[in-house]
């Protein structure tokens, strides 16, 4: 599978509180809005400045808080930034199938790709492969089978819409389920602990945050 341009330029790589992850723009009803993960932002108002990667230099910019969705989406707005495609995006939201293949982007330990003036010096993202594992009650969580890596969380998961239609956005990246393992030193158990990661990822379905767009329609005009 080719991953197309049209989506892996939507990625942008934040800071907040020293810490880096991933967003992406998404459009609806004529707006443009910034996605990402709830945990990436914990303590912002929509008050204070986030950094973003640019021509290899992290920047400030300051955009509004459009809604926090307690299933880890956080919806942003910002002028000052943008995206421009031809191709809009759906506005119905999309189905993914038991066991289909799934592709998620960002910025694992904070590494990128460099295509200069390609990607008008934005960052460019890594992609991974994984496989729609399992779902929650109601489907606003599902679970993917793949290996995260700190960094991709508030990344975009795409994934061709049931029915082998095209390929779509269908979610963001939370992050990786873990299971705490004892530390073994010598042949012995310690007291010590680690969180291993178990392989199993978990995403929201973006039609969680397109519910926050529509409660609050106050993204950037196209």
């Amino acid at each position: 599978m080719i991953i197309d341009s049209s989506f892996s330029k939507r990625l942008l790589q934040i800071g907040w509180k020293n810490d880096a992850a991933s967003a992406f723009f998404y459009e609806r009803a004529d707006r443009q809005y910034i996605v990402t993960a709830k945990h990436v932002l914990e303590g912002f108002s929509g008050k204070e400045a986030i950094h973003v990667l640019h021509g290899g230099e992290w920047k400030p910019t300051t955009p509004r808080l459009i809604g926090f969705h307690d299933d880890d989406v956080a919806v942003l707005a910002c002028d000052a930034l943008s995206f421009s495609t031809d191709r809009a995006l759906p506005e119905d939201d999309p189905h993914v199938g038991y066991g289909q293949d799934a592709y998620f982007l960002g910025f694992p330990f904070e590494m990128f790709g460099d295509l200069g003036g390609l990607n008008n010096g934005y960052p460019h993202p890594f992609v991974k492969r994984a496989i729609v594992s399992s779902f929650s009650e109601g489907g606003g969580i599902i679970y993917l089978d793949g290996i995260n890596n700190s960094g991709f969380s508030g990344g975009m998961v795409i994934a061709q819409n049931v029915g082998n239609g095209p390929m779509r956005i269908v979610g963001v990246i939370s992050g990786y389920v873990g299971a705490e393992q004892q530390v073994q030193r010598r042949g012995r158990t310690t007291n010590l602990t680690i969180q291993e990661n178990t392989g199993l990822i978990r995403m929201a379905h973006i039609g969680r945050a397109n519910g926050l767009f529509d409660q609050n329609p106050d993204g950037r005009r196209l």
